[in-house]
């Protein structure tokens, strides 16, 4: 509180949160009357501890006389809980994680640790920490935050990379980088398809733009939780076996849950997608997931193998199969589309990946098999984590390889997947049309759901 007093044409503005000092004020407007007051306070001033002498901004020394809970020599603060010195500190960070038998005692596990025999026997110093309090899980923690600086410098150094990459090779990112076969006879009348309105617009506005932190944050996420798809998958269980090697239509469609899975496993770590309404999360799920079999496929081909596989253990795809339900000509098309996402996944599995999550995000996706497709409750909360993901991978494809062969790309993936849409309602009708009525029964759940056979 501030109080203005004048005694004798002075000015004073005194400022306090002593009360006592306020009453004095409002009852006895005497400057006398505040000696006694001011003489206390000043006493209780100077006997306070000299770290809170004002001339240091009130910043506090070291204590010295903290005395370290493992070996007994001086300590400087708290470390994983317990008070202990510099060395101990480094020893329980070093060694608290390893395993129970890194270290033997030689006497018994009966070791005194003081300050000369704390470097005689790791076995027992380690024991004394924990048996006075030191935390591991803090130590983790600590690792954690560690590790999340690490990242973040690394980050940084990729943005202040990248954005140098791009004021020097633009021209050369913008014209050479992209494979020759990836162009085709239409590229040259890209502007003319139509298919610019997909694109964000900002980006024919300015393509100065950065990939902030986050962006690169995002992306990383995008990655990992690809790779972890099969791990957190199986903790659930899976509907199939994937060592089982399909050799009939049931067989083969039964065996396509294990990738559904690991799909929508994937999906499940985007958090845009978490955060969507329960029914609108099911309907993208059973009108969507299907349709994107064949982007997803081009992530698991093996190149040196010609195989599709997730895990080296499981069995490749039996394709045989497929030319006997779906006859050549399909297949042809088929392979057609399917080698041009392989090329892009080749060229930048990260495009791959962010596209998988734009097209699952798309209301209408499934190309309408006769089977009405409900109206999704928050179509806007829909369409912005849709156009995050759209504007990310734009972003990601125009900075790291330049605005024509972002286009490219951005178009080629457009137009085969419109194409495999056509396509793909054919084969749905090739599998109604050999699947019997046994086998319908026989279908996993889920892949009766995707399929839409009730």
């Amino acid at each position: 509180m501030a109080t203005a007093m004048n005694f004798n044409q002075h000015q004073m503005m005194i400022i306090t949160s002593d009360d006592r000092i306020i009453d004095q004020i409002e009852i006895n407007n005497h400057p006398s009357s505040f000696e006694t007051v001011f003489s206390e306070c000043e006493r209780n001033i100077n006997r306070l501890p000299p770290y809170y002498n004002q001339s240091t901004n009130h910043r506090k020394t070291k204590n010295t006389s903290l005395i370290c809970a493992i070996c007994g020599s001086l300590a400087l603060g708290r470390n994983f809980g317990v008070i202990t010195c510099e060395s101990c500190k480094i020893f329980f960070r070093r060694n608290a994680l390893k395993n129970s038998g890194a270290f033997c005692c030689r006497h018994n596990n009966a070791c005194e640790i003081t300050f000369n025999t704390r470097r005689h026997c790791s076995a027992c110093r380690l024991a004394k920490c924990l048996i006075n309090g030191m935390k591991r899980d803090r130590l983790l923690k600590a690792e954690e935050k560690a590790k999340n600086r690490h990242m973040t410098k690394e980050n940084q150094n990729f943005i202040s990379q990248t954005n140098n990459k791009i004021y020097k090779q633009r021209s050369e990112l913008r014209s050479s980088t992209f494979p020759n076969h990836f162009l085709t006879s239409n590229t040259t009348n890209m502007i003319s398809t139509g298919f610019t309105e997909f694109l964000p617009q900002s980006s024919f506005q300015s393509n100065q733009k950065m990939l902030s932190l986050e962006d690169i944050q995002c992306i990383e996420a995008v990655q990992i939780a690809f790779e972890k798809r099969i791990e957190l998958a199986a903790r659930d269980g899976l509907p199939w076996n994937p060592s089982v090697y399909a050799t009939t239509l049931l067989q083969y469609i039964n065996s396509h849950s294990v990738p559904a899975m690991h799909l929508l496993t994937f999906f499940k770590q985007i958090p845009e997608f978490n955060q969507l309404n329960v029914n609108d999360k099911l309907i993208l799920t059973k009108y969507n997931l299907l349709s994107l079999f064949i982007i997803n496929s081009a992530l698991l081909y093996k190149i040196d193998t010609k195989q599709f596989r997730e895990i080296d253990i499981d069995v490749p795809w039996n394709l045989s199969i497929l030319r006997t339900i779906h006859g050549n000509e399909n297949c042809l098309q088929m392979k057609k589309i399917f080698r041009s996402f392989v090329h892009i996944k080749f060229y930048d599995y990260k495009i791959i990946q962010l596209s998988l999550i734009v097209l699952f995000l798309t209301k209408g996706l499934s190309t309408g098999d006769g089977v009405p497709e409900p109206i999704l409750n928050d179509n806007m909360a829909v369409y912005r984590a849709q156009n995050y993901y759209i504007e990310l991978l734009w972003k990601y494809m125009e900075i790291i390889h330049g605005f024509k062969q972002a286009f490219r790309i951005y178009n080629k993936i457009i137009r085969r997947f419109l194409i495999w849409q056509k396509l793909e309602k054919n084969l749905r009708h090739d599998i109604e049309q050999n699947l019997s009525k046994t086998d319908e029964n026989e279908l996993l759940p889920l892949m009766k759901s995707l399929l839409h056979i009730s």
